[in-house]
């Protein structure tokens, strides 16, 4: 059995929820975009905790929950600052 890349398998979990998200299913696109973040954190891939936390956001607005929806925007808007700054320094 090959091994899993995590980024991919990160993508493709984020991508799910995103697709999820797209037919109304909130609570499906919930659980796949958390375990995507999961990954994305454990491998400190900065643009794509950002990426999904942006698409967890989208969640929360469409079920009406703003401040949640808020603070992840903010916090997806706090990672693409610093994977920017952390990529201006290479």
């Amino acid at each position: 059995m090959a091994i899993e890349d995590p980024w991919e398998k990160a993508k493709r979990l984020h991508n799910l929820g995103a697709a999820y998200y797209g037919m109304n299913e909130m609570q499906k696109a919930t659980d796949l975009l958390n375990e995507a973040l999961d990954l994305r954190e454990l491998h400190q891939d900065l643009e794509g905790q950002a990426e999904t936390l942006l698409y967890i956001g989208y969640v929360n607005h469409a079920v009406k929950n703003v401040p949640a929806a808020e603070q992840y925007y903010q916090r997806s808007l706090n990672l693409w600052q610093a994977a920017k700054i952390r990529g201006d320094a290479l």
